[in-house]
């Protein structure tokens, strides 16, 4: 993102009223454990480092997908 990295991105959408709780899972080549500590203080609700091989990608997106499905939080 050009002007503002990803955890700024967040802390903006966690401080508005209105959707601060829907359920953010981030998807990013980044495996630094700050990055990762500093997305979960943020409250997001999974953190998914993106695979180099297109079948990896496509199982992990196939696995969050299936989780968000069957996930009473978004139960209406």
């Amino acid at each position: 993102m050009p002007h503002m990295n990803g955890i700024e991105f967040l802390k903006i959408l966690k401080e508005d009223e209105f959707i601060r709780y829907l359920p953010v899972v981030i998807l990013t080549t980044s495996a630094n454990q700050r990055d990762i500590l500093a997305c979960y203080q943020n409250g997001i609700a999974g953190y998914i480092i993106k695979p180099l091989k297109y079948e990896d990608y496509v199982s992990k997106i196939e696995a969050v997908l299936n989780y968000w499905s069957v996930n009473e939080l978004i139960k209406g």
